[in-house]
């Protein structure tokens, strides 16, 4: 009865993500690598606080374009499965009409019975 599923095909073309990690490596290191034995006193208070706002500012601007690079790649991933879901639905609808006619078959004819009895 049900024909065609076997020419379904799906031709994936994984994304290609490509940056300098080495340097991007190279260049947080560096902006921390002055921290690494540092121990904070009284008198360096304000300008630890001000150098921590910098390093959370690189951190932020850093993880937004983690983000935003996901979301561009994963665009394509989240229409292909709208669009699944959606075929997906077109069987649920016809199984739940099938199966909402079968039960009420099957109710009927346990009727009959029960009234032969």
């Amino acid at each position: 009865m049900l024909q065609g599923a076997e020419q379904i095909k799906v031709e994936v073309s994984l994304p290609a993500l490509s940056f300098d990690y080495d340097q991007l490596r190279a260049w947080a290191e560096g902006l921390t690598s002055q921290y690494a034995g540092l121990v904070v006193t009284d008198d360096a208070i304000a300008d630890v606080k001000r150098d921590m706002a910098e390093i959370n500012k690189n951190k932020t601007r850093l993880e937004e374009a983690r983000k935003e690079t996901v979301r561009r790649v994963s665009e394509p991933i989240r229409a292909f499965e709208a669009q699944i879901k959606e075929v997906c639905g077109i069987f649920d609808t016809a199984y739940a009409k099938l199966g909402s006619q079968v039960k009420s078959f099957e109710d009927a004819q346990r009727e009959e019975k029960r009234k032969v009895v």
